[in-house]
């Protein structure tokens, strides 16, 4: 008797334990508790991907929406705005021959080439994809969500 019972609870535990992610198998609101470690999921999503796996509701769909906001998009943040910023320093030290202008103009173009990508390099990095599946199946297995997220939410992320 008992290593039949033995036997069902390691059958039990295996079951539970073999379980995958409800979210990233196609089940959009489960009332059980996902058992599978946030490390084992795949981050590696779209924004569309997130939505579709964990936007079950405005708070999580806000909380995507404010993650890839705050992302930004890499081509526009890491090509354009440091080109863009150094273009303009340059034709300020180019076209205005005032010295102090010149100075300026050597400011934004230094401060535009190397300040920007850093700056999105860091808010990348504080706001990756691995952190944003942390908080949302942290939220859907019951955990808060920290307050600095909650904190920077806008009407903008709710719609």
């Amino acid at each position: 008797m008992k290593s039949i019972l033995a036997l069902c609870a390691f059958c039990l535990f295996f079951q539970v334990q073999s379980e995958s992610c409800s979210a990233q198998n196609n089940v959009k609101a489960s009332t059980l508790i996902d058992s599978t470690p946030i490390e084992d999921l795949d981050y590696h999503l779209s924004k569309d991907a997130f939505m579709y796996y964990y936007g079950t509701d405005d708070t999580s769909r806000a909380i995507i929406h404010l993650f890839y906001r705050k992302r930004g998009i890499a081509a526009l943040d890491f090509i354009v705005m440091p080109i863009a910023a150094s273009v303009l320093g340059n034709l300020m030290e180019t076209f205005i021959g005032n010295p102090a202008i010149i100075i300026v103009g050597t400011v934004i173009a230094t401060v535009g080439f190397w300040g920007i990508p850093i700056y999105y390099i860091v808010q990348r990095s504080n706001y990756n994809r691995q952190k944003l599946i942390y908080v949302l199946v942290g939220r859907e297995r019951g955990e808060r969500v920290p307050f600095n997220i909650l904190d920077k939410l806008r009407d903008q992320d709710f719609q």
